[in-house]
């Protein structure tokens, strides 16, 4: 039997080793320092392999030297297969020589909780990044998609919405009318003499004077009214709970502002430098009952006629077509 006295001194001995090696290891790592046991015994996995050559389950294939494998990381470093390595040491008769006492069990073994751990943080750091990619992308592709649909129905030139944008607008305007009894008036714009202005200036400052017309228009309205391009240099704007007198407030304001604006044509070898004023004919038609939205524009387009053969810049209605 053993000396009880010997047992004694002995775990007397192993415990001083735990509080002085292990415990220390454990108050490092909850202050959150980079805490490994150094198992000084390590070394003899390296001069096994030095003297017989054999194959490490621990390492496989993986390029170690010296100075990894002596050191207590090893078992802890991914490279080397983590846990997987841990476990296969502990089978490996050499590898048990490094743990001749429970100080160096409970030192390998930290050395795995912690491994453990580590990789549980990065496993969650990673899906936190990944989370924050995947809504960071779901914005730039929510952003691409306004982006995309914004160009859908706007018009590059002017910034106004385009024409097919405006016939569904228009159609849902109309019945919202027939619906709830609203009001609606709608503007049809062509700027005067615009084909003489292209023709002798060429299309190049004509898109200028499209693209600072449709500018304007569009700070002449209110948040709620909708400015489009018609086509050509013809405009529609949608003027929603608005009834005649209303719209000729902001037609005039339109027409009144656009003859203020001043283009600066460049010199070119068919005329010198000049400045020119343009004038905008307007034709105003408010909603009335059973009217469709197709009928709707073709009493803007004939007010609009009207405009343009009694002396353009100027605006004519269809009031007498409304009832008293």
């Amino acid at each position: 039997m053993s000396d009880p006295q010997a047992r004694t001194g002995s775990y007397a001995e192993l415990e001083k080793r735990i509080r002085l090696e292990i415990l220390p290891l454990f108050e490092l790592a909850i202050a959150g320092g980079h805490a490994v046991y150094r198992n000084p015994n390590l070394s003899l996995c390296w001069e096994a392999i030095e003297a017989e050559p054999c194959r490490c389950k621990a390492i496989e294939d993986s390029e170690v030297d010296e100075s990894l494998l002596t050191d207590a990381d090893v078992l802890s470093d991914p490279r080397h297969g983590g846990v997987p390595a841990y476990e296969a040491c502990r089978q490996c008769p050499v590898a048990k020589q490094i743990r001749p006492s429970v100080v160096e069990e409970l030192g390998e073994a930290f050395n795995t909780l912690i491994h453990r751990l580590t990789e549980r943080e990065n496993l969650i750091a990673n899906a936190a990044n990944l989370t924050r990619s995947l809504a960071s992308s779901l914005e730039d592709m929510d952003h691409e998609n306004r982006v995309i649909r914004t160009q859908m129905i706007r018009d590059v030139l002017t910034g106004c919405y385009n024409r097919h944008h405006m016939n569904d607008r228009l159609l849902k305007e109309v019945e919202r009318c027939q619906g709830r009894r609203r009001k609606l008036s709608v503007l049809m714009l062509d700027l005067d003499d615009f084909k003489r202005f292209n023709d002798t200036f060429g299309h190049l400052e004509g898109d200028k004077v499209l693209s600072r017309f449709g500018r304007h228009l569009r700070e002449s309205l209110r948040d709620y009214d909708m400015a489009f391009r018609y086509g050509g240099e013809e405009f529609l704007v949608m003027l929603p709970d608005t009834d005649t007198q209303g719209a000729l407030i902001v037609a005039e304001r339109i027409r009144k502002g656009f003859g203020t604006l001043v283009f600066e044509v460049p010199a070119t070898p068919m005329h010198a430098s000049e400045c020119v004023s343009m004038t905008v004919s307007i034709g105003l038609a408010e909603y009335r009952g059973g009217l469709s939205a197709l009928e709707l524009l073709e009493e803007a387009d004939q007010a609009l006629y009207r405009a343009k053969n009694e002396g353009k810049d100027r605006i004519e209605t269809n009031a007498n077509l409304l009832p008293v």
